[in-house]
């Protein structure tokens, strides 16, 4: 029988798998395997639980947690009994989960030890908190039961799993994502098991992956492009290794050792940027060694990109350039990566190009909160630098007159959650409006230009893209983040953050004497150094995209601060606020 809800396709691998890990989990500062029929098992004891608890079809349940197994068997639970997930990002401010949590009537939640106090701090706000299933001990308050005791109950329940499989609903509401907020209140986007399995079934032909590769899991699970490629990569059989947080990644990619990652721009623009600070860190001979192998490598890669054959002489060259530096840097990284995906935002041509030299594909794909995240990405057979990969199977695009990228298929959500009239906006002669400009190029690959409420235009007239301006200044050593305006201005300014680690470990070298990282923000080395590296950027730019003025700043971003969305992309209007003295003090 064809598979039609997650619900199946998990029950059906556990069946076909039953000793095979599915998931990886450090527990007690040593990763554990949890196998398909363990987890299986979870599932139904934990389904029974939550029935017990009254849970029951329509419910909106929430789950504030960090990435691990829980999560996923606390989501396909609810999918069983009929119930709707609403994902809650752990590292949000207090009021943006109070936002979600009324706009949702949630009255269940499922979390984790570190998160109670947050939780008493909303009930407080909130008064609708009706029980907190927890991970520890219960304690004395009332309402919250240990998943240990939810079980337990569940052992009175006696409903057949496998009829609860059976009859699981593939276009009932599976899921309430809320979107990123980055231009207003988030919207709840309605998602049914059918847009996921649409879309995992598109991921089979398109995403390289196959069965025993290991993905680490580091994004947020409540993002929906974190939580599709878990539910694509269980499908075809990958093992999901959970990171133990976002800041033990570095560590964690050793000790996982995957062969697939799927990340945001912002890790490998880090990640790029950190290589090249350590490589700046060396003696002129190191960092001779490391251009020259770099540039043996670069002109290889471009053909391999571009899937042309590779001259006989770079061949023979590669294998000493790849021992001398780029094995090393493959081993930080667990040393058996196969592969790099990339989503959530644009990704510059020079850090595709430098993971592609150094034996490391990286491939950017493009998808959103309403189309369940997957629309198009590139592999190993349809690769372009410029593009984010031709239409999945199943995924029409169309480009309006305005340049807007509309979608169709079996991926697109139903509807914003009690919001008619921003869904009759979305969605218009059965076409998802994207928002996001872009256009069809003459291979078929698409490529993105930028968001449509973020083109600037200035008061001499000139239409301009500020995410691909951020992403070249970006990319490489000391800046971390850059927020670009000039909407109605005769020129470009930019807030430019430091990555002051980075900065720290190279003053250092150079000898440059500071008692505080910050203070090397007002550095003359530092200030003249920014300066030769902006203006090198500047260079790549046309005239009108070059950023003019720009005000150097040492505190990186924030979710908790509401500057950042818990998926890392810029609130531009809560930056452009805060910093609104230092914007205007640039056009004086």
């Amino acid at each position: 029988m064809a598979e039609k809800t997650l619900v199946q396709i998990f029950r059906n691998r556990a069946y076909a798998w039953p000793q095979k890990t599915a998931f990886r989990y450090r527990v007690g500062g040593k990763y554990k395997d949890f196998s398909w029929q363990q987890s299986w098992l979870e599932i139904e004891e934990l389904t029974h639980g939550l029935s017990a608890l009254g849970v029951a079809r329509g419910e909106r349940v929430g789950i504030l947690s960090r990435n691990r197994p829980e999560w996923i068997y606390s989501d396909l639970a609810l999918m069983m009994l009929g119930a709707i997930s609403v994902p809650l990002y752990v590292n949000s401010a207090v009021e943006q989960l109070e936002y979600i949590m009324r706009d949702a009537g949630i009255r269940v939640v499922i979390t984790e030890q570190a998160q109670l106090e947050k939780l008493f701090e909303l009930e407080a706000r909130l008064g609708q908190l009706e029980k907190v299933v927890i991970d520890a001990a219960e304690g004395k308050q009332p309402g919250i039961i240990s998943f240990g005791r939810v079980k337990n109950l569940g052992c009175q329940v006696s409903v057949s799993i496998d009829r609860l499989v059976e009859e699981s609903k593939e276009d009932a509401p599976a899921t309430l994502v809320y979107t990123s907020g980055t231009t207003g209140q988030p919207k709840g986007a309605v998602l049914s098991q059918r847009n996921f399995v649409t879309g995992c079934r598109s991921a089979r032909s398109v995403l390289p992956t196959r069965e025993g590769d290991l993905a680490l899991s580091f994004l947020p699970l409540g993002h929906v492009y974190e939580r599709f490629v878990t539910y694509s990569n269980l499908d075809k059989g990958v093992i999901v290794a959970f990171a133990q947080s976002p800041e033990t990644v570095v560590r964690d990619l050793v000790a996982v050792r995957p062969t697939v990652i799927f990340g945001v721009p912002r890790f490998y623009d880090r990640l790029y940027g950190r290589i090249l600070a350590a490589v700046s860190r060396r003696s002129g001979f190191g960092r001779g060694l490391f251009w020259l192998a770099f540039g043996l490598a670069r002109g290889r890669a471009k053909r391999l990109m571009r899937g042309e054959r590779v001259p006989f002489f770079a061949n023979l060259l590669y294998p000493l350039a790849d021992l001398l530096v780029f094995s090393k840097l493959r081993k930080r990284l667990g040393g058996r990566i196969r592969f790099l995906v990339s989503g959530g935002a644009p990704l510059t041509a020079e850090v595709t190009t430098f993971f592609w030299s150094a034996g490391l594909p990286l491939f950017q794909g493009y998808g959103l909160t309403e189309s369940c995240s997957v629309c198009s990405v590139n592999n190993f057979d349809n690769f372009n630098l410029e593009g984010v990969g031709k239409p999945c199977p199943g995924v029409e695009v169309k480009i309006a007159s305005d340049g807007e990228i509309l979608l169709k298929g079996g991926v697109v959500f139903q509807e914003y959650w009690r919001n008619p009239s921003a869904t009759a906006a979305a969605k218009k002669d059965s076409w998802l409006h994207t928002g996001d400009v872009g256009w069809l190029n003459r291979e078929g690959f698409l490529v993105i230009t930028d968001r449509k409420k973020d083109l600037i235009v200035t008061s001499l007239g000139e239409n301009v893209s500020p995410q691909k301006i951020e992403s070249i200044l970006k990319a490489g050593t000391f800046i971390s983040e850059a927020v670009v305006f000039g909407d109605n201005r005769p020129y470009l300014t930019g807030l430019i953050w430091l990555d002051l680690d980075a900065l720290t470990e190279y003053a250092r070298a150079k000898g440059i004497l500071f008692k505080r990282p910050e203070e090397l923000v007002e550095n003359p080395w530092v200030c003249a150094e920014l300066k030769a590296i902006i203006a090198e950027k500047n260079q790549r730019l046309a005239p009108y995209e070059r950023i003019r003025k720009y005000k150097l700043l040492d505190q990186d971003f924030s979710s908790l601060a509401g500057e950042l969305t818990p998926t890392m992309k810029v609130r531009r209007k809560v930056v452009a606020k805060k910093y609104g003295a230092f914007i205007e003090a640039m056009y004086r």
